[in-house]
């Protein structure tokens, strides 16, 4: 009698597949990160926020964190995502290293809450390791990698994650169990909504899922989840309106606002939707791909990028052998998974805007500072892609399927790590140009620079993407945390600048207004020329008028205009 061979559970079997799935998801996530972090430094705003807490009398960790509640009005906006900050700085100080690892780790913490909740809402593996493998790889909001300050639009995602999955949990449980799921989930909304808003319409629309579900499938689970939800995030709303016009006369945060008006500013996070992701992003993709070979080509990043697509490739084909549920296209009766899919990615697409249909607080680009904006958009658009992709696999052979799938996701990941960490290279060269820049500078100051104000003259403000210094509140936060002293002054000089009666007036723009600022004349102003790496004393207007009679100006790209060599305007289907 032949030996019968013991059977293997399934639900463990599926349980060891998933923890797999994660594992993978999770490094091949990490992995582009690791060719690049270390040559990131600090940009902008992070200046402005290291200044506030160098030069706090109180270096205590709550004394930091004050010093940013005082200087900063955004910190009563989002009280937690300035904590984050005061806790990095307390711990490691200006090294920007710690920084960065703890911004890379975020993005494999999204792609693997990201597979846990596309597993628990559809059942297939292919969607939640296509969606979350997509995500991870996406150009999209690369600002959100490379910049302190904006670690916050990855962070809320991570926390909107962990609370839709504890939502989706609290369905499968009763009694206790149930209100304990969805306190964790309130809870880690209301923590994420004072970090930073970008995922506020995420949980309205999962507020009229939880409706609609509860009232479909009569779940108590879902009534519950929804009422939660709904009234924290009322409680929420009400406070960051608040807030909002308490601080709009001190910042530029503010509800409304727009340049041009509602109907103007519709149509342009419109258009730059549009631009980004179904033309930059989409159809222009190839371009994009062809212009960094031609301009920006980097071996590393080459062989980054195929090392990524080949062990996704792999990882689909050998290790997720799910033939039967590529060829099976239908979900209930009606709609095919791909439309379903594609359904959804749009909605995310859509919802990721509608939150700066309310602020005029936007500008739509491709690549730089601005981009993080795109995060939520960027998860629809991985959605919606998986759902097209599984659409073309229809058109060929049911035994090929599973190959086209992959090939098709290892892709597009590839070409997403291509243009990714070709962007990090840029900022990666910003920070060492500053590095650079702060070496002269202290080379050339008085060892005693109190009191000192220094206009940097001759040098771009960026090097494509990547941020040099772009104004005053950068530069000289880099030189008061350096020399722990808030009287220094500084500025970059810009095209826009006179030798006026009074003193150096330059003009900066962003994007859009142009700010003036006055240097007055005295001892203390000085000129820091980096091409001829000289230091010049400007006492009076006289002296002034001879500097830039003798200097001419040098051609630079307008700031934050990077576009992969592309002029843009609102013809033009890329942003």
């Amino acid at each position: 009698m032949q030996e019968s061979r013991p059977t293997i559970p399934m639900a463990p079997l599926a349980l060891r597949e998933r923890a797999k799935d994660v594992v993978f998801v999770v490094l091949v996530s990490a992995l582009p990160a690791v060719f690049y972090v270390s040559t990131l430094g600090f940009y902008l705003d992070d200046y402005a926020e290291l200044e506030l807490m160098s030069t706090s009398h109180d270096q205590s960790l709550w004394g930091i964190y004050t010093a940013l509640l005082s200087g900063d009005p955004k910190s009563h906006l989002r009280p937690v995502e300035y904590f984050v900050l005061a806790a990095f700085y307390w711990l490691f100080g200006t090294n920007p290293l710690p920084y960065h690892v703890f911004q890379a780790a975020l993005v494999p913490l999204c792609a693997a809450l990201l597979y846990l909740v596309l597993f628990r809402l559809t059942k297939r593996r292919y969607v939640a390791l296509g969606v979350s493998i997509l995500f991870a790889m996406a150009p999209h909001y690369s600002s959100a990698r490379f910049w302190v300050v904006a670690f916050s639009p990855t962070a809320v995602l991570a926390l909107y994650l962990i609370s839709l999955y504890c939502v989706l949990r609290a369905l499968e449980s009763r009694g206790p169990r149930l209100v304990g799921w969805v306190a964790v989930a309130s809870a880690t909304m209301l923590v994420s909504l004072f970090i930073y808003e970008v995922t506020l319409p995420l949980y309205v629309l999962t507020v009229l899922f939880f409706l609609y579900r509860g009232r479909r499938s009569r779940e108590r689970g879902a009534f519950v989840a929804a009422a939660s939800y709904a009234l924290v995030l009322a409680l929420v709303l009400a406070a960051k309106i608040v807030l909002s016009v308490d601080i709009e006369d001190e910042t530029s945060y503010s509800i409304g606002g727009y340049q041009g008006g509602l109907l103007h500013h519709t149509a342009y996070v419109t258009s730059g939707a549009i631009k980004i992701n179904f033309g930059t992003y989409g159809i222009g993709l190839p371009y994009v791909v062809w212009w960094i070979l031609d301009n920006r080509f980097s071996w590393v990043v080459l062989g980054t990028s195929v090392l990524v697509g080949a062990l996704i490739f792999l990882y689909l084909t050998r290790g997720v052998r799910e033939r039967e549920s590529l060829s099976s296209s239908r979900v209930g009766i009606r709609w095919p998974v791909w439309r379903e899919l594609a359904a959804a990615g749009v909605l995310l697409l859509a919802a990721g805007y509608g939150l700066f249909v309310v602020t005029g607080q936007i500008y739509v680009t491709s690549a730089g500072i601005d981009n993080r904006v795109n995060i939520v958009p960027a998860l629809g658009v991985a959605v919606l892609a998986v759902g097209l992709l599984l659409r073309a696999t229809e058109l060929v052979d049911v035994r090929r399927r599973s190959a086209v799938f992959s090939l098709g996701i290892a892709v597009l990941a590839a070409v997403g790590v291509f243009v990714t960490n070709t962007i990090a290279g840029y900022w990666g060269s910003g920070y060492s140009r500053q590095q650079e820049v702060m070496d002269r500078l202290e080379r050339a100051l008085p060892r005693d620079p109190s009191n000192t104000t220094v206009l940097l003259d001759q040098i771009c403000p960026e090097i494509g993407p990547g941020i040099i210094f772009l104004g005053h509140y950068d530069l000289a936060g880099a030189l008061k945390t350096k020399y722990r002293d808030p009287t220094i002054r500084a500025a970059v000089i810009t095209d826009d600048v006179n030798a006026a009666s009074s003193g150096v007036v330059i003009g900066t723009t962003w994007v859009g207004p142009t700010e003036r600022r006055v240097y007055p004349y005295r001892e203390g102003l000085h000129v820091y020329n980096w091409r001829r790496d000289s230091l010049t004393r400007l006492p009076d207007q006289d002296a002034a008028r001879s500097y830039l009679r003798k200097t001419p100006r040098i051609e630079c790209p307008p700031p934050r205009s990077f576009a992969w060599g592309i002029r843009t305007s609102r013809w033009v289907p890329f942003a």
